[in-house]
């Protein structure tokens, strides 16, 4: 059997494929798998439960994995661990942002971008990725992305900034004080993905006109720093891969064209495309 997974920072979403026919045969998800923030313990334990019941390990022959932490020297301890929990797979291992390229563009040029839980930008030529800003994680980047907008709630909630009527639906939604906030995000163990969780309160009250600015300026931020740097290739479009930018599509797609770019594909996860083309490569 073929394995194709897509690993972000929440979860490894799985597609099974039958060898000859490439028929889809199953998709399911567990938790995300990240050799960076992650040691090889906690990949391994996560491993072990990846599996549907009744599945076998040593029945795949071919596992494409792409996931968030991905690149040297990283991909190697990944590829290791995949390994020897699948022992019999022919493996490669991918970048998160390599998976979103071939998702949206296949063999074409393009500009990709991801705005999830993180966010991350490249120029895709075709077969490699091209990068002229680094990722800086959430704490030093990740602009645009859910922790990003996350951060900017948050910031505007304990500054006293919001609307009233947004400020009191916030705090009767979650319940949190100014030291509930700090505490999740200096003293526990995944701050990001707690930021990230505010996305679906953003996403209720984006007609808001306070709230779409703040989302607005979220994504001006990505842009001043990330697209800019491509104003060379202004004549391609940027694609996307990611909750944020599935779920927020029309105001990111106003903040694009309002910078000069023209907006592409935008697929919730890369396996979607990844899907997608591996159907369109079997007819």
């Amino acid at each position: 059997m073929q394995l194709i997974a897509e690993s972000g920072a929440t979860t490894t979403t799985w597609i099974c494929f039958h060898p000859e026919t490439s028929q889809l045969i199953q998709r399911w998800e567990s938790k995300g798998l990240n050799p960076v923030s992650q040691d090889a313990q906690t990949i391994q334990k996560y491993l072990t439960t990846a599996l549907e019941d009744g599945q076998d390990p040593h029945l795949i022959n071919q596992l494409a994995f792409y996931g968030a932490g991905c690149t040297p020297p990283y991909d190697y301890k990944m590829h290791t661990l995949l390994q020897n929990y699948f022992p019999n797979a022919e493996i490669i291992v991918e970048s998160d942002l390599k998976a979103a390229a071939i998702a949206c563009c296949n063999t074409d040029a393009g500009l990709v971008g991801i705005l999830g839980t993180g966010s991350n930008l490249c120029y895709y030529d075709g077969t490699d990725l091209h990068q002229r800003t680094p990722a800086l994680g959430y704490i030093l980047g990740d602009e645009g992305s859910g922790s990003y907008l996350g951060k900017a709630l948050l910031r505007h909630y304990l500054y006293q900034q919001l609307p009233q009527e947004i400020h009191d639906d916030l705090q009767r939604s979650y319940h949190l004080s100014k030291s509930d906030i700090l505490d999740q995000v200096y003293r526990m163990p995944n701050p990001k993905q707690f930021l990230a969780e505010f996305a679906p309160f953003l996403h209720r009250n984006q007609q808001n006109p306070h709230i779409s600015q703040l989302i607005s300026d979220c994504f001006q931020a990505y842009i001043s720093n990330h697209l800019t740097k491509f104003e060379d290739q202004k004549q391609i479009p940027v694609h996307f891969v990611g909750s944020i930018a599935f779920h927020f599509k029309s105001i990111l797609t106003k903040v694009i064209e309002n910078n000069g770019f023209k907006m592409g594909n935008v697929y919730q996860a890369a396996i979607d495309g990844l899907i997608a083309g591996k159907i369109k490569d079997s007819v």
